[in-house]
């Protein structure tokens, strides 16, 4: 969808959470995803993904800290844990 929102990347027949991330477009984040990068990280990772996307009426910082509790929630892989340890 063309609309704000949160997606999480699951791999391992969906036991692996691999990473949460945010965007104002789902629809052209993920496109860039998937032409990218992140996609080789991710499929190094396991050979399955699926995408589970949350769409939101919200603004970006809201995003982020959603993205945030998603992360510590799922405990995501590829995420970056806590800096400021």
């Amino acid at each position: 969808p063309e609309q704000a929102g949160v997606y999480l990347v699951l791999g391992a027949n969906n036991r692996e959470n691999l990473y949460v991330g945010e965007a104002l477009n789902l629809r052209q984040r993920l496109q860039n995803q998937f032409s990218g990068s992140p996609l080789k990280v991710w499929k190094q990772e396991s050979n399955e993904l699926q995408i589970r996307f949350f769409t939101a009426e919200a603004r970006a910082q809201e995003l982020l800290a959603y993205q945030f509790l998603l992360a510590h929630k799922h405990k995501t892989k590829l995420n970056v844990r806590d800096v400021a340890a």
